[in-house]
């Protein structure tokens, strides 16, 4: 992507962030527009990625972040989403470690199939306490290979993908406290601040993810420099 799309890309994004957080904070009303049209930006600025095997999953995991974010928020089936995100956490345990170039594609499948298929039944069939640890394991491990990856092999990469997950991680959190607004801490003004936070943090972990590829014109380090363990 060229320095002026690059430029225009993180000003048309900032506009869209500024807008919608306004919009939750008094409840306007236009704030899921705002956010999704974020996300499909964000979405086709990855399509200028390269053409390096974790580029190519950064495409993958931007398409399907689109399908779990029009559950959040056009269709308001958030356990679909949740399910969505289960798969997404693990293109990012492929892309974080050495997985992929290590095992076969037969004991990736056996990896990822219990996991569609978890996401499938736990949807359908209402089993948030199923959905939700799984998840938690899943993003915990990422968060521990993203700060392993920048302990061993120091990078502007592995830092900020590092930093991408932990964002990602407070939006999870409070999307996780919103599953359960039984609980007894549980008031509509912290419901609220949990939904507002939950996209001040997101947005930006999406960008740091796209800044881990050459979609922002970001300076390239060695594809070592990604995928180690």
């Amino acid at each position: 992507m060229k320095k002026s799309m690059t430029w225009g890309f993180i000003i048309v994004i900032a506009i869209l962030y500024f807008g919608f957080i306004v919009s939750d904070i008094f409840s306007l009303g236009y704030s899921n527009i705002l956010k999704y049209a974020s996300v499909c930006i964000m979405a086709v600025a990855s399509l200028f990625a390269g053409k390096e095997k974790s580029d190519n999953l950064c495409k993958w995991i931007f398409g399907f972040v689109l399908i779990a974010d029009g559950f959040f928020l056009i269709i308001d089936k958030p356990l679909f989403g949740i399910g969505t995100y289960l798969i997404i956490q693990l293109f990012h345990t492929v892309r974080l470690t050495s997985f992929g170039k290590r095992h076969t594609k037969a004991e990736l499948l056996k990896r990822i199939i219990p996991a569609v298929i978890l996401s499938v039944i736990g949807s359908f069939f209402n089993v948030v306490f199923a959905l939700i640890p799984s998840y938690a394991v899943c993003i915990g491990e990422n968060i521990a290979h993203s700060c392993e990856n920048m302990y061993k092999h120091p990078s502007k990469r592995n830092l900020i993908y590092m930093l991408s997950m932990w964002f990602l991680a407070v939006c999870d959190a409070c999307v996780g406290i919103r599953c359960f607004p039984t609980l007894e801490f549980m008031t509509p003004e912290l419901s609220h601040f949990a939904l507002t936070l939950t996209w001040i943090a997101y947005v930006p972990s999406l960008v740091l993810l796209l800044a881990t590829t050459s979609a922002l014109n970001f300076k390239k380090d060695p594809e070592k420099e990604l995928i180690h363990n």
